[in-house]
This record gives C-alpha cells, structure tokens and sequence, in this order.
C-alpha cells in the first residue's frame, strides 16, 4: 500500500523480521545491496543454496532475501514448521534483472531513505497506535487456526 500511495510520513511494519530489515539495506545501501546481488547467478541451483544458506550479517540476510524474493516461485514468502524459507525455484521471467534495468531497487531505496519514514517489525494492531496523521492504510494477511483473512483498511 505504501509503494502506490508514497507519503513524506510513514510506519511500514510487518511481522517478518527479513522483509523489515531488507527495507533497511535497501534505504540505507541500494548501491551496495545491488551490486552483490548482481554478483549471484540466477540459477536452480544458486537458488537452492541462497535458500538453504543462513547469513549472519544483517546485509547478507538483506541480500538473500531479496534476491530470494526475485527468483522464488511467484515471489512468496513462506517459511515450514521448522522456520525455514521453502519455496521452490521459479524460474523464467522472476530474475533479479528487473532490479537494475528499471532500477526499481534505486527507486525504492530513494523513498525508504527519507526519515521521516519508520520500519518497525511488529503486528500491525499493536504497531497503529504509533502511526500519527490522519491517513492510515493498512493490507494484511491474519492467519487464525486454518483460515486466513484478508484486512484492510483506510482510516
């Protein structure tokens, strides 16, 4: 929502500690994150190893995810039971290309560097209170036993 909106002022929050610390590296760092994600080949291979592969540094796990974001089947994000990434390879057009010859990544990098733009990684009902202004989206999944629901709001 934030990406078709681009407001001066926001709190972006998710529950995924990789999704909120690859917006950091991307704000913080788009050059850098870009040139070693350019290093990696797009393979099944590579694939299966960046999936398999547990970074330490908080920019090689930003590296990993996105560039794990870009060639996953269908840009899912899905962990199994035992807190691991398990989606397979797709393949095809889900390249990081896309990342430098639209330079999506810069431009991207370009609204998260603004400070007045907070991440914070939390559930977004515990984190609304934070947000200030009068302009609120929200767009979640919530998961309860075996349903999932879709939310959203605009306040």
């Amino acid at each position: 929502m934030f990406f078709a909106v681009v407001t001066k002022r926001a709190l972006l929050c998710d529950l995924n500690e990789e999704l909120i610390n690859a917006y950091r590296f991307v704000g913080w760092q788009p050059k850098k994150l870009l040139q070693e994600i350019r290093k990696i080949p797009v393979d099944s291979n590579t694939y299966c190893k960046m999936r398999d592969y547990r970074p330490r540094s908080a920019m090689q796990r930003a590296i990993r995810f996105v560039y794990l974001n870009r060639t996953s089947y269908g840009g899912l994000y899905r962990k199994n039971r035992d807190g691991l990434f398990n989606v397979p390879y797709s393949g095809g057009c889900r390249t990081t290309v896309t990342l430098w010859a639209r330079n999506s990544l810069t431009k991207l990098g370009n609204l998260l560097c603004n400070n007045r733009i907070r991440l914070s990684v939390g559930d977004f009902e515990k984190q609304i209170d934070k947000a200030r202004g009068s302009d609120i989206y929200c767009w979640a999944f919530k998961a309860t036993s075996t349903v999932i629901e879709s939310i959203s709001w605009a306040y």
